[in-house]
């Protein structure tokens, strides 16, 4: 459908030796997560390729789960929700003369503001 490559599920090998693919390039148009993880699958099977290793590729979960006293206590450091600090932007005067950026972009101390309000995402409970 998509006119795609195709090529071995776990190595990524082609029908060419050392030739390797991934990505939008195989699966067609897909999720970010999954471009990644095949670029990482790719990754480990060139060094393996390069290694003349023939075994196969296998990952193994390393996440651990939080247990719930853990996340307890460090959602108490967390201050509460801040709302998402608006991103300056060139007046709609200013912007229809040219293909300036619109917006302008945070502050380093808004942009470290940002960034504190984010870092609390990992946190499953």
């Amino acid at each position: 459908k998509w006119e795609t490559l195709v090529v071995d599920s776990n190595t990524l090998a082609t029908n060419i030796p050392g030739i390797f693919a991934g990505g939008d390039f195989v699966t067609g148009p897909t999720t970010i997560i999954e471009s990644i993880a095949a670029a990482r699958r790719g990754a480990v099977a060139i060094d393996k390729y390069l290694q003349k290793d023939k075994s196969r590729i296998v990952f193994v979960e390393e996440r651990e789960e939080i247990p719930h006293e853990v996340v307890d206590e460090i959602l108490q450091d967390v201050e509460e929700e801040k709302a998402r600090i608006k991103m300056p932007t060139a007046p709609p005067g200013e912007r229809v003369r040219d293909f300036r950026e619109i917006e302008l972009g945070f502050s380093e101390e808004e942009a470290r503001e940002e960034a504190k309000r984010c870092l609390r995402c990992d946190l499953e409970k």
